[in-house]
């Protein structure tokens, strides 16, 4: 099973990502902006990351969504393990503020502002199954719950 995290920065994707890995150990976790950071092509980036992808069974993925490659990703391969599909959102204001507490180069906090502006006039054309609206905090039992109802339902599919 794939548990794709989607939304834009500072929505809380990350913290949820290390929570739920906490407690599922059998999912491994990779950010792909962290990803194609570690490579000096982008391409060479994202086939190390559909080879990742397809070489663990259960994955927990997160991004903003927006890249025109993350729908190379979903080959038939990918898409037969499950892919359930997480948006977290927010008022862009309070996100902004998130980034601008970040001990971050001025250049990448203003790069990240923008990039939310951008999230939040397209995020309606994402494909979702849950969405959850990031005011305080999530309630991540309630998303564990969501995403562990979808892997039943994958795993009872595939037998």
């Amino acid at each position: 099973m794939i548990v794709n995290l989607v939304g834009p920065i500072a929505s809380g994707k990350s913290s949820f990502a290390r929570w739920f890995r906490e407690k599922h150990p059998s999912f491994f976790h990779f950010d792909i902006a962290f990803m194609r950071e570690c490579y000096e092509k982008d391409e060479e980036a994202w086939k190390a990351i559909k080879t990742v992808l397809c070489s663990v069974e259960n994955s927990i993925v997160e991004s903003t969504g927006l890249h025109y490659r993350i729908s190379e990703l979903w080959t038939p391969k990918l898409v037969r393990k499950g892919i359930y599909t997480v948006k977290f959102m927010g008022d862009v204001e309070t996100l902004n503020k998130r980034i601008c507490k970040r001990d971050r180069d001025i250049t990448l906090v203003n790069d990240e502002i923008y990039e939310n502006q951008v999230f939040a006039s397209t995020y309606h054309e994402l494909p979702t199954n849950l969405l959850v609206w990031m005011a305080e905090r999530a309630d991540y039992p309630e998303i564990e719950r969501y995403i562990s109802k979808a892997k039943r339902k994958i795993e009872r599919r595939k037998k």
